[in-house]
């Protein structure tokens, strides 16, 4: 017997204790529907404070997300616990201007940065003729009300799009949603390298802007309108709740489990290095470990020695000293590892080495 169910639910009916419905994946989300990692700013494996960001360079902060401070003054970011109390986060990205820049030259930028890689972008079909609208929607506290950009550019920057939301009110959670038009045109990447790099717009010069709502065939992402919140001491900057997804309806944002988003995370930054890797003695003074990934990261990752302070066990010994790390044969997948200048060993014999974050891999867009 079948039990007909009318309304907007979404499903057509239950049959046989089954639900048969034509539109249940369209109104029930399966999967992620969020192309931003780490949208609710729950993860942070660098540290959850980073003093004195600025220059020209990108630099990354709270995992997924980077800042860049291309003006003459300097910020302060932190993974802050301070978030909308209408939604469930914990956390926010937060800026605190600490140099300020009264006035922004036509080429000065300082914007928050979300990087999407291409494959993941593939199903919005940009660049083609069934390319979809997407929409994003975040939370903002700033303390400088007035308007700001949130801007969108592929890979090369050779497509840009600007759109502005609005801070009404100084040092309150809001929320905006922008929905921007689907580009059949230009030259998306469809690979494992960058596909779109998503703005938040701190203060941006006259060089990045553009008519707000419509793609531009350059490097445009900001709109003439954007206030400069670089300009007092007195200035924060706070985002959270991040949430992109195809269609031109803002849904709910979808809360990741803690160890699912450190793992999205964990394909572009990790330390797996030290944690009780077991080696061998490859001669009396040199022991070789091989180093496993957390996950397959995005490419051939780059690594940065945090720590020297090595702990060796070996036949019973303690050892604690060493005087060059090698990084070797470097891979998605892992890494050989290679110190010299032990004493005490003997060819062969296995070694265990313990640490805390003593490097760190990185496969960034």
């Amino acid at each position: 017997m079948a039990t007909i169910i009318n309304g907007t639910t979404g499903i057509d009916k239950i049959q046989d204790g089954s639900i048969v419905t034509s539109d249940f994946a369209s109104t029930v989300p399966l999967g992620t529907k969020n192309l931003i990692i780490n949208g609710a700013m729950q993860v942070a494996q660098r540290g959850t404070s980073f003093t004195g960001v600025g220059g020209s360079s990108v630099t990354y902060t709270v995992d997924r997300w980077a800042v860049r401070e291309a003006t003459d003054a300097v910020v302060d970011v932190s993974q802050a616990t301070d978030s909308p109390s209408t939604d469930l986060f914990k956390y926010c990205l937060k800026l605190d201007v600490t140099t300020a820049d009264a006035s922004i030259a036509a080429g000065q930028v300082c914007t928050v940065q979300h990087r999407i890689e291409a494959q993941d972008l593939v199903r919005a079909g940009f660049g083609t003729a069934n390319a979809k609208q997407l929409t994003i929607s975040f939370w903002h506290k700033h303390t400088k009300t007035g308007t700001y950009s949130v801007g969108f550019t592929n890979h090369d920057g050779t497509r840009g799009y600007p759109a502005e939301y609005t801070q009404s009110v100084s040092d309150t959670w809001e929320k905006s949603t922008v929905t921007f038009t689907a580009d059949t045109t230009g030259t998306w990447a469809t690979d494992n390298t960058l596909g779109m790099i998503v703005y938040f717009s701190v203060a941006a010069g006259s060089d990045f802007h553009a008519t707000v709502g419509a793609w531009t065939g350059a490097n445009d992402f900001a709109s003439a309108n954007q206030v400069n919140a670089l300009d007092s001491t007195s200035n924060s900057f706070r985002l959270t709740g991040v949430q992109l997804e195809i269609g031109d309806v803002a849904t709910p944002f979808q809360h990741m489990p803690f160890d699912m988003e450190l793992a999205r995370c964990q394909r572009y930054y990790q330390i797996p290095f030290g944690n009780g890797c077991i080696g061998h003695w490859d001669s009396s003074t040199q022991i070789w470990w091989g180093v496993r990934y957390y996950c397959e990261m995005r490419a051939t990752p780059s690594v940065t020695l945090l720590n020297t302070a090595l702990t060796i066990r070996h036949n019973g010994n303690k050892t604690s000293s060493g005087s060059a790390i090698y990084f070797t044969e470097l891979s998605q997948t892992g890494a050989s590892v290679a110190i010299d200048g032990w004493t005490g060993g003997t060819t062969v014999q296995f070694a265990v080495l313990r640490t805390d974050k003593s490097a760190s891999f990185s496969a960034e867009l």
